[in-house]
């Protein structure tokens, strides 16, 4: 069974810091993956593929590959908040300030973090990266409940 893109929009939507307050749009995580879909095919030469109905990626995502993806998906997401934080204006009344550009450098620190991370994932050996992610899944557990082989 394939993964749902339903599924990797939640998870994704999960994963940014500050969920609660990220207002990214369906279509806009939908591009997000789509563009990680295409880095991770490029760079880790798998053959994922968002389905042309946009609801499912085949062939069925290993929780390796899926921690992959959300990583490269994470990029997009922060641009958009980026963008977002920097149109929106600072201002100061009375004892109150909200400064906005506080938002804009969290974001960008995250884009940072996502874009050197993955970098670091693409110039390793497999075996290297497969140690790498099954870290990160040892520590926070499996995401999306999956009987895919982590190999």
């Amino acid at each position: 069974m394939a993964t749902t893109v339903t599924q990797l929009i939640q998870v994704l939507r999960g994963e940014l810091v500050a969920a609660d307050e990220v207002d990214l749009t369906t279509d806009q995580l939908r591009n997000a993956l789509k563009r990680g879909l295409a880095l991770m095919n490029r760079d880790f030469e798998v053959a994922y593929l968002m389905e042309a109905d946009q609801e499912t990626v085949t062939p069925e995502l290993t929780d390796l590959d899926l921690e992959l993806l959300l990583l490269a998906a994470t990029p997009t997401c922060c641009r958009i908040e980026i963008a977002k934080a920097a149109r929106r204006p600072s201002f100061k009344a009375g004892a109150i300030e909200i400064d906005t550009t506080r938002a804009a450098g969290a974001w960008r620190e995250l884009l940072s973090h996502a874009q050197s991370e993955y970098q670091r994932l693409v110039e390793m050996g497999e075996s290297d990266r497969q140690a790498a992610l099954q870290s990160l899944l040892f520590e926070r557990g499996s995401v999306i409940t999956s009987d895919a082989a982590s190999t």
